[in-house]
């Protein structure tokens, strides 16, 4: 009898785990800080690795927006902080404005969205080959390189000089809008 307990138990602590919820919480979590954790779980794509395929990946880039598994937020941590700040979802106590932040980032499948817009089908990594994890994160991250670049998606149809000065001007017109906002750096 003891042992089928024992053995529940133990099953229901794994079963949390993999839902992202645990018993033993930092007593500095408040309600709403869980409530938005939980909210950052149950994102798209916050199941597996953004840079692999590894289920139930227990930290993240704060910075990034993306849920890794540890053989990732390892590469992650070797990138520097400047590119991406790695905490633990479990054990780390995180602000109710990073956890906000990261929420609206809208989780790995809109963030991969945007860093591997240009890259090919099958180029992603699995979990098994870390020397092509570390080169292929420093790709996304560091040096940007699957992020589709405006002239990515140039139309070979008709080379119309006078609908590129449009779109140019259409630009600078934005540009100037922004600035006036304060949004332009």
């Amino acid at each position: 009898m003891y042992e089928e307990e024992k053995r529940k138990k133990k099953k229901k602590k794994k079963k949390q785990k993999k839902q992202g919820r645990n018993e033993e919480r930092p007593k500095e979590w408040t309600e709403r800080t869980i409530h938005i954790r939980e909210l950052i779980l149950k994102l798209p794509g916050n199941t597996e690795c953004a840079d692999c395929t590894t289920k139930y990946p227990d930290w993240s880039s704060i910075n990034l927006g993306v849920m890794i598994c540890t053989e990732c937020a390892g590469i992650h941590r070797g990138l520097g902080v400047h590119i991406s700040k790695v905490r633990s979802i479990e054990m780390d106590v995180w602000s109710e404005e990073q956890l906000t932040y990261f929420y609206r980032l809208g989780g790995n499948t809109r963030v991969n969205g945007f860093y591997e817009a240009s890259l090919r089908k099958g180029a992603k990594p699995t979990e098994s080959d870390r020397r092509m994890s570390t080169e292929y994160i420093r790709q996304k991250y560091k040096e940007r390189a699957f992020i589709k670049k405006d002239n990515d998606d140039t139309d070979d149809s008709d080379d119309d000089s006078d609908s590129d000065d449009e779109e140019e001007e259409r630009r600078r017109s934005q540009k100037k809008k922004k600035k006036k906002k304060g949004w332009a750096r």
